[in-house]
């Protein structure tokens, strides 16, 4: 997979580390953590884009999971 297109929508995902830059300086580590479901169905691909990021979490805050 292009590890620098989101899973999700294609959109380029802007993840600090595949760059080269520090993964603490990644826009995801300010974010609250993923669902233990997502991280376990995504592990091994490509990292979200903060817009689907962003999406995921609301999704799982209004089911409650």
């Amino acid at each position: 997979p292009e590890m620098s297109k989101c899973p999700l929508c294609g959109a380029e995902n802007k993840c600090a580390a595949l760059k080269g830059s520090d993964k603490e300086q990644c826009w995801c580590i300010q974010k609250p953590p993923l669902p233990k479901r997502m991280l376990e169905d995504y592990k091994g691909k490509a990292c979200f884009c903060e817009s689907c990021y962003d999406k995921i979490i609301q999704r799982y805050k209004t089911q409650g999971s």
